[in-house]
């Protein structure tokens, strides 16, 4: 064998790694960075190939709105501060020609929303992560809004989480974040470990809602809501800034869902005879298995609603100081109810009182936390906890809404705390 054979083994390697870094470079932009990213940030963007990656690696204030028709990524690096300030909608259209990823982490948005659209007739993945919202966009009536339209029955993925959502004070933009659209296919939609609150400004009125999803088609709909709070507003107005209902899953066309609804703080109002619901599903077609548990909803209009196609669970939650438990045509017989606290609700609902439910003062401070002689703590149904479904997403872990573990002591608490870790241990 000639010398010539012998080096193409080495000479196909390097030719393949010149290939790797150049699809590398072609994949991933700095901004700024080598040209053209050492220009604008729209002129970055737009080299940005469809599957790639923009990485903002300095602290920037940026004034462009996105807009893009393709599926790619946009990030700032760890330790950045990346703020966008166009006061319009940022759009993110994926066509979904080709198996699609698309990534929105570490980013700030001040007065703007984002809207994504999703069709083609391919599946993918959307993640939505450590992303900072404070008012809306003046021509959007939410923060964040997922629009579906695939034409496919394969499922795409949708993971929003670490996210913090400031709604502003317009009654024409009610959602922090909303959904509407129909999947063939059904979806996957997890909603986990963010926080919500209104900016703190008097308002008269306020319909806001952490989260409103259409589910629409055909198809399993895998839909989780946990660890996440929604709270008062950072300073205290007259009169008060909370939200008026927590969220609802509405179902139109023929759906099959399976929600889990887990580990959440709700602390919300009345507001002005607003009537919100704290959790609220179900819709005059399709079917929806609920599995809503160790949950604590304060000062609702009413705590919990379901439609007549909605059943399931219901264990472990603390509904308090409201003025209904439930409203909706749902039947009490239609849900399993182990361990709950119910407590101080104005006028009486349409569910009887279930059997082993506390009807005592749950005994919480102002943000929702077991006091030391809370009656909520060990009281909660363990065999309730350690049960899983419905669908692909029903394993709970072990964690309550700070992420801390449960169970602490002897028995698994009622609501969205697990109380004793909160004075032994401390907590935020």
């Amino acid at each position: 064998m000639s010398a010539k054979h012998r080096l193409l083994p080495s000479a196909l390697l390097l030719l393949a790694l010149v290939a790797s870094a150049s699809l590398g470079a072609q994949t991933l932009r700095l901004w700024p960075g080598a040209a053209p990213c050492d220009a604008g940030f729209e002129a970055c963007l737009a080299a940005v190939p469809a599957g790639g990656t923009l990485r903002i690696v300095s602290n920037q204030t940026i004034a462009d709105r996105i807009g893009v028709e393709r599926a790619l990524s946009i990030e700032a690096a760890p330790g950045v501060s990346a703020v966008f300030t166009a006061t319009q909608g940022h759009t993110f259209l994926i066509p979904g020609n080709a198996p699609w990823t698309v990534a929105l982490r570490n980013l700030r948005f001040q007065n703007g929303s984002v809207f994504i659209s999703l069709g083609g007739n391919q599946s993918g993945e959307l993640i939505m992560e450590a992303l900072s919202f404070r008012g809306h966009a003046a021509n959007a009536q939410t923060q964040v809004y997922w629009q579906f339209d695939p034409a496919t029955t394969a499922r795409s993925r949708i993971l929003l989480r670490r996210c913090e959502f400031e709604i502003g004070s317009d009654n024409g933009a009610p959602f922090s974040i909303s959904q509407f659209g129909a999947a063939a296919g059904g979806m996957e939609i997890i909603v986990e470990d963010n926080r919500f609150r209104p900016e703190s400004v008097p308002i008269a009125q306020s319909f806001h809602r952490a989260w409103f999803a259409n589910v629409d088609g055909g198809g399993p709909w895998d839909i989780v809501f946990r660890r996440n709070r929604v709270l008062p507003s950072r300073v205290e107005t007259t009169p008060p800034r909370r939200y008026a209902s927590g969220i609802e899953i509405n179902t139109t066309g023929n759906p099959n869902v399976n929600l889990a609804v887990h580990d959440n703080l709700f602390i919300l109002d009345q507001v002005a005879g607003a009537g919100g619901t704290g959790v609220s599903a179900g819709g005059s077609t399709g079917t929806v298995q609920a599995r809503v548990i160790n949950n604590t909803i304060l000062n609702a209009y009413n705590a919990i609603g379901f439609r007549a196609n909605v059943s399931g669970r219901y264990d472990n939650n603390i509904a308090a100081n409201g003025f209904r438990l439930h409203e909706g045509q749902a039947p009490a017989a239609s849900f399993q109810r182990r361990g709950n606290l119910e407590f101080n609700f104005g006028q009486s609902s349409n569910w009887s009182t279930a059997p082993g439910t506390l009807t005592l003062d749950p005994q919480l401070s102002a943000d929702g936390q077991p006091l030391p002689s809370s009656p909520v703590i060990n009281a909660g149904s363990d065999v309730a906890r350690g049960e899983t479904g419905p669908g692909t997403q029903g394993a709970l872990a072990a964690l309550d809404v700070q992420g801390l573990r449960r169970i602490e002591s002897a028995h698994v608490d009622i609501g969205a705390f697990e109380g004793e870790r909160i004075h032994y241990d401390g907590a935020e």
